[in-house]
């Protein structure tokens, strides 16, 4: 099986899925957005070839992977990476590969997308609107009620997100998120916070585990001096 993987070394434990592929006996294609001298030993070790391409330039990426892998018979692209995972998905689908489609990835990664999705499947979710400028924030706010949580549409890891108990508190906010282009705007509850994940072959589970974070992400990211932990129940 070929495969080409898109950023094989970062984070870290993409290193770790790397190798577990090449050691399967696959031939791993890289593909990152730095020169192959730059890669740790330990991926350079298990890909067969590797290509430099600015990634985060999603149009141009693709005309480039596209170009690159068009002499190569692929089966599987993957990536493993949150901010990337649109670019395998468009791949896939340009190529008539298997794995997640661009429809299934958007309403993974697309907050307000993914919360219409459990709506409709009549899963309760917090209150929340799509935000594109300083003027709909303040409106949305007023909207749903203070306090609210104002995030990236397609953030990861707490980063960007504040939690804003006023429109004073708005005004300080907005120069900060001046980078992001969409934000996902929900009213804030109170609760614990949970993560779960599945490893499921042809539709069917076989590996479940749930993570209770401590403390909550959020307290995590707005308190720097605090050392995270998580417990995992598998």
């Amino acid at each position: 099986m070929k495969v080409v993987f898109i950023s094989p070394h970062f984070p870290p434990e993409m290193m770790m899925f790397t190798k577990g592929l090449a050691d399967i006996g696959a031939t791993v294609y890289g593909v990152g957005d730095v020169p192959l001298q730059q890669l740790p030993e330990e991926t350079r070790t298990h890909i067969s070839d590797y290509l430099t391409v600015d990634i985060r330039d999603e149009t141009s990426a693709i005309e480039a992977i596209s170009r690159w892998i068009s002499r190569r018979d692929v089966d599987r692209i993957e990536c493993l990476w949150e901010p990337f995972v649109t670019l395998a998905a468009r791949l896939r689908e340009k190529f008539d590969l298997p794995g997640l489609s661009v429809d299934t990835v958007l309403h993974f990664r697309d907050k307000d997308l993914m919360k219409k999705r459990l709506r409709e499947g009549g899963i309760r979710t917090a209150r929340s609107k799509r935000v594109t400028s300083a003027k709909e924030l303040r409106e949305g706010a007023e909207e749903i009620g203070f306090p609210v949580i104002i995030k990236p549409i397609a953030g990861a890891g707490s980063a960007d997100t504040y939690r804003l108990d006023s429109q004073a508190e708005i005004d300080k906010v907005i120069p900060v998120l001046g980078h992001v282009d969409e934000g996902n705007l929900e009213e804030f509850i109170e609760g614990d916070e949970f993560t779960f994940d599945a490893v499921s072959v042809e539709g069917t589970p076989h590996f479940y585990s749930i993570t209770q974070y401590h403390p909550r992400p959020l307290d995590g990211r707005s308190n720097e001096w605090i050392s995270p932990a998580q417990i995992t129940f598998a």
